[in-house]
């Protein structure tokens, strides 16, 4: 396990490392001893996402919460964004880590990720989460992309696909584009009074 000084934001009791697995360089956090706990986060987010309940976590578990290839600070190589790839990736830092089980949980892209892993290698998973997206499949293929009244609309994904020009365009703005995604995407809502007075 090598130990590099990167500008990562800090977590008390948590240490950042990379580690060469699969023809890749992951980044990952780890704190806290116990079983391991790899957490897998969610596009666009990394690591930091769990940054809240890592502390919590680290009171019964080892937490390995991962970048994975493509994203924060994990190397971004051209190509193996399949989940199967990435699942890979990850099963080769658990090795690398020196462990057999490990529990893994995932959101969004982390839970495509997490159930490749789970998977394709049972034999390593010990327990399994995940939450907000499955395994994609054709439902995906109804998705539109572009705005029409009262339908979802998920245009970047389009976006994204395309070659070198996102990051061209949101190089030093990219707080832009999530800021308009989490406006589309949420609702603002009361919440109903509580009945029976209590």
């Amino acid at each position: 396990m090598t130990t590099t000084p990167i500008t990562e934001p800090a977590l008390e009791g948590f240490a950042h490392h990379y580690a060469d697995v699969n023809g890749t360089r992951l980044h990952y956090v780890t704190g806290g001893q116990g079983e391991p706990l790899v957490l897998l986060p969610g596009w666009p987010q990394t690591w930091w996402q769990f940054h809240q309940v890592m502390p919590a976590l680290a009171e019964h578990y080892q937490v390995i919460a991962v970048d994975y290839r493509g994203m924060g600070a994990s190397a971004k190589p051209a190509d193996g964004y399949d989940k199967k790839t990435m699942a890979r990736d990850v099963y080769e830092l658990v090795r690398h880590l020196r462990h057999e089980k490990v529990n893994i949980a995932g959101e969004d892209i982390g839970a495509m990720v997490a159930y490749a892993f789970a998977a394709n290698h049972p034999e390593a998973t010990n327990k399994l989460a995940f939450w907000e997206v499955g395994h994609p499949g054709e439902v995906f293929n109804d998705l539109r992309m572009m705005p029409q009244p009262g339908q979802p609309h998920l245009w970047w994904f389009a976006f994204n696909q395309v070659d070198d020009l996102p990051e061209k365009l949101l190089a030093g703005r990219y707080r832009l584009l999530l800021d308009h995604i989490i406006n589309l995407e949420t609702l603002d809502s009361e919440v109903p009074p509580r009945c029976g007075g209590g």
